[in-house]
């Protein structure tokens, strides 16, 4: 008997190898400095791997909570360098309101983790900031001079996080009957993905954001927290 060597739901897995895979595929220009060996070719070989292993437990491999994942790694950095410029003109032009202002949009509590890539982090963050930024502080800082363009920008990128709905059946247990045969293409998928990860998150040690597309546990965090917060975004709606 094949024993997995990994700890997830395989669908969890192989839709995790799949971001990450994909996130290897679009930094694949700066890291193949690292291991000439790593070319297109080789990022193709293994989405494709990753996809036969989807289709075997018969789910879409562009599932909408791979698609909302891939979204949200596109949108965090530029979302973190509108949030962190507002964050360090804020003291200069509020002087002492600074902390008032910093705890009512949600930094005091979000901002740290979501700097080290934290995604989850990062949302939470975008929630705050925009269910706080009512029409007098948007107008207190926009009067100090402030693009209000970049107040909208952050607004909208979690409207943009919501607008790959995910599926509350993605994630659930598949009912195919895996074989050993199977269980030995999702080991190899895994190391494979494993070994990738470890070398692009050390090269990536002092870029925790770029590190964080990288290290595996948080992908897969952060694919049930986009899960559980679209579904939490959908109950506030069905409320409204």
């Amino acid at each position: 008997m094949i024993n997995r060597i990994y700890r997830y739901r395989d669908i969890e897995m192989l839709l995790g190898s799949r971001v990450a895979a994909e996130n290897f595929l679009r930094n694949l220009a700066e890291l193949s400095r690292v291991l000439m060996t790593w070319d297109e070719e080789k990022a193709y070989n293994l989405i494709n791997k990753i996809d036969e292993g989807i289709n075997i437990l018969g789910v879409d491999p562009k599932a909408e909570l791979h698609q909302a994942t891939k979204k949200l790694n596109l949108i965090q950095e530029p979302a973190l360098d509108d949030l962190n410029f507002i964050k360090k003109v804020i003291p200069v032009l509020f002087k002492n309101e600074s902390s008032d202002i910093m705890n009512q949009l949600g930094y005091t509590k979000f901002h740290k983790e979501a700097r080290r890539g934290d995604q989850e982090a990062l949302i939470h963050l975008l929630i705050s900031f925009e269910e706080n930024i009512d029409g007098e502080l948007k107008a207190r800082i926009t009067e100090k001079g402030i693009n209000p363009g970049i107040i909208e920008r952050i607004i909208s990128y979690r409207k943009e996080l919501w607008s790959a709905n995910v599926s509350q059946e993605t994630l659930k247990d598949s009912t195919k009957e895996i074989t050993e045969e199977n269980v030995y293409l999702f080991n190899q998928i895994y190391q494979e993905i494993i070994d990738i990860c470890k070398i692009a998150a050390a090269y990536y040690a002092e870029r925790p954001i770029k590190k964080s597309q990288f290290t595996f546990s948080k992908i897969v965090k952060n694919m049930n927290a986009s899960r559980s917060l679209s579904q939490e975004n959908e109950q506030d709606s069905d409320t409204e």
